[in-house]
């Protein structure tokens, strides 16, 4: 992981991530903030196409989840560069 992507994690998973808890319902309402649809992205590589059906689709919810830590940096520096909030992430 570059430096970039480890500093994205500190300062944007706060907003973006979701720390997943099996014990605990996860209410999209409550993650999103509202009822729009919601998308899975599973295995969204470095995030790139994730980011841009975001910014495409703001009238969507995207949930993306990825166990490839840089490839995660790498979205939460998209996300956070280009300010799309209609975006989450397990990891």
């Amino acid at each position: 992981m570059t430096p970039g992507q480890e500093k994205a994690f500190g300062e944007h998973w706060p907003r973006y991530g979701v720390n997943f808890d099996p014990e605990q319902t996860l209410s999209f309402a409550s993650l999103f903030g509202n009822d729009n649809p919601v998308w899975v992205e599973i295995g969204f590589g470095n995030g790139e196409s994730l980011a841009a059906m975001a910014k495409a689709h703001p009238d969507r919810n995207y949930l993306g989840i990825e166990v490839h830590t840089p490839g995660v940096g790498h979205l939460l520096l998209k996300l956070a560069e280009a300010d799309i909030g209609n975006v989450r992430i397990m990891s």
